[in-house]
């Protein structure tokens, strides 16, 4: 997966096998704010916007606000059967 710009250009996620990393960038610089370690967990998906981080391991959906500096949503997603 490639890195990924919030619409503000304020944010910039880079996953990688080990983490999925959210920076700020100030002044042409950039300052980790938010790390989650994969733990081996398969990283299937994630989206970022101007105030939130949303990202889907394994089958667990969690978001990240940036704003409060927290994890808002952990949730278990169940998959269901399209016919």
């Amino acid at each position: 997966m490639a890195f990924k710009f919030s619409p503000n250009l304020n944010y910039v996620t880079f996953p990688s096998r080990e983490n999925l990393i959210l920076y700020e960038l100030i002044k042409g610089s950039l300052k980790e704010i938010f790390s989650i370690s994969l733990g081996g967990k398969k990283l299937k998906g994630y989206n970022l916007s101007n105030n939130f981080l949303a990202y889907i391991l394994n089958d667990s959906l969690s978001i990240y606000d940036i704003k409060e500096k927290r994890e808002i949503l952990e949730k278990r997603l169940i998959p269901v059967a399209i016919s």
